[in-house]
């Protein structure tokens, strides 16, 4: 995997560096944010990064994302009260 630079290079992505992202942010399917920013760089060329600037990116991405599905397993799905069976059965 590369990321596409600013300066018209490319940011060769280790399967070392992807190894220590997935260790850092247990929750995120790494691979697939990598194919996420790569599209993302792609489609925003004005926006890409240097090389001393792109793990910055990638951090930031893969923070806030980890962040979200963090959050999204702690939001309530509905409003449903919870059923603890028959009133009887406590008494």
């Amino acid at each position: 995997m590369t990321f596409p630079l600013k300066d018209g290079g490319c940011y060769p992505v280790s399967t070392e560096q992807c190894r220590r992202w997935a260790e850092l942010y247990p929750a995120v399917d790494v691979e697939q944010q990598l194919r996420n920013m790569r599209g993302w760089l792609e489609a925003n060329p004005q926006k890409r990064k240097t090389r001393a600037g792109i793990l910055r990116f990638a951090n930031g991405w893969l923070a806030r994302e980890q962040n979200q599905v963090g959050q999204s397993r702690l939001s309530p799905t509905g409003s449903q009260t919870p059923d603890y069976g028959r009133e009887e059965d406590y008494w």
